[in-house]
């Protein structure tokens, strides 16, 4: 049985390596980034897929997804992470929010107010 995160690199995420990482910030529209750290030591980093695929069930459009695998990338200085899991919130190639540590839901909810285009409906759960 996989895990959700193994779940969500598995389907339309994109596992982010400092290889590949313009590519992705090169697309346009919404995107987010999700540090869940290393699930061998962090159990929050299975709760971090979790999240983040209930996030992208709720956008109204299609959202880029991006995982940084483990927490040796280097990837999070350049997006302002300090602590696992966080997920940052991207639009247009630029970081718009971010939620550190795991949240009420409330919390991503106004991220995501802040982060999807202002036609977009509320999040509700």
């Amino acid at each position: 049985m996989s895990t959700p995160l193994e779940r969500l690199l598995s389907g339309t995420a994109t596992r982010l390596t400092n290889e590949n990482v313009e590519r992705f910030l090169a697309a346009q529209g919404p995107a987010m980034v999700v540090f869940p750290g290393d699930p061998r030591t962090r159990a929050e980093a299975i709760d971090a897929a979790v999240i983040a695929q209930e996030l992208t069930k709720s956008a109204p459009a299609a959202i880029a997804v991006g995982v940084v695998d483990g927490e040796a990338s280097g990837l999070q200085q350049r997006f302002g992470v300090t602590v696992y899991p966080s997920l940052v919130f991207l639009r247009d190639g630029r970081k718009v929010s971010m939620v550190a540590k795991l949240q009420d839901w409330a919390v991503y909810a106004q991220a995501m107010r802040l982060w999807l285009p202002k036609t977009s409906t509320e999040v509700q759960r």
